[in-house]
């Protein structure tokens, strides 16, 4: 296809996309003003909105994390393949807010509509997550998967905070690192595939060359290696944080905050562990011992 003419069809591809945004966006306010459901109740107010806020900020640690994690494995062609790489940022970011907004309104009307037909709030939840991770389907399976996950977790927002703020934050800010990442591609020379050196022989050891995998043999001297994270303080620092934070805007009293404080810990520990596996500067090799030997090796940074 000449360059023209698919500029051209990505252009309208945008249009289309804004134009189905706006028109679901419209269809939600008119079933808003023919129902007895108010603009309150699908959390159209500035009610908690500090809370609703930073609720939602902090929630969006995970969707954040998981979406660096799984585009750290996709090649910079593969990436290059989304249409947020392409075009005016401007546009994107533009289209991005106006999605953010007309989905987390289309759920919280569809999740008040169906709490109000006698249904369960899980219930209603499900539901919601179900029916826009079927919109997914048309991308990937695994696109639908996270499209449910993603709609549970703002449905349960919504529920916790009554208010639309603190799903559209979690929205804008994970969608609004999508489009970032799709435009900042790093290449294949950048910082984050730099090689990693043997402890033994200090062969230069591109990614490329690293099978997955418990150990794989240095090409240069066959010494046995193992990839290995070095997230040994930074990791609980982040759970801890990230707990207290999290206890901090649910506001719970002393019972529930003890309870939770530990599933939370250990929550926000691995979340940031996924995070950080993608980046170089923390990640390390080490000779690789048989199981039951005591001396692990010494840990070497590249």
């Amino acid at each position: 296809m000449p360059p023209e003419v698919q500029e051209t069809a990505e252009r309208a591809d945008r249009m289309v996309q804004l134009g189905i945004q706006l028109t679901l966006l419209t269809i939600v306010l008119v079933l808003i003003h023919g129902s007895s459901i108010s603009m309150y109740a699908v959390g159209l107010t500035a009610d908690n909105w500090r809370s609703g806020i930073a609720l939602g900020a902090l929630v969006s640690f995970i969707p954040l994390g998981l979406g660096e994690v799984l585009s750290r494995n996709l090649s910079a062609a593969e990436r290059r393949k989304n249409p947020e790489s392409r075009g005016p940022a401007a546009m994107w970011y533009e289209l991005t807010v106006v999605r953010a907004f007309s989905t987390e309104l289309w759920r919280a009307f569809c999740i008040t509509a169906l709490i109000r037909l006698d249904l369960s709030v899980w219930i209603a939840i499900l539901i919601t997550s179900v029916a826009y991770a079927a919109a997914q389907f048309r991308v990937s399976t695994a696109r639908a998967a996270g499209g449910a996950v993603f709609g549970g977790v703002a449905g349960i927002l919504f529920i916790k905070t009554g208010s639309l703020l603190a799903p559209l934050t979690m929205s804008l800010i994970a969608m609004g690192a999508h489009v970032y990442r799709s435009r900042h591609i790093p290449s294949q020379n950048s910082r984050v595939l730099a090689p990693r050196k043997c402890p033994t022989c200090s062969q230069a050891i591109q990614r490329t060359q690293i099978p997955p995998g418990k150990y794989f043999p240095c090409p240069g001297c066959g010494q046995k290696l193992m990839p290995y994270l070095d997230w040994s303080w930074q990791g609980p620092v982040c759970g801890i944080v990230g707990a207290v934070g999290t206890l901090l805007v649910l506001d719970l009293d002393i019972f529930w905050s003890a309870v939770l404080f530990v599933p939370l810990f250990f929550l926000f520990t691995l979340l940031s562990a996924f995070f950080v596996s993608a980046l170089p500067r923390f990640r390390t090799i080490k000779i690789y011992r048989d199981p039951g030997d005591p001396n692990d090796g010494s840990l070497f940074r590249f």
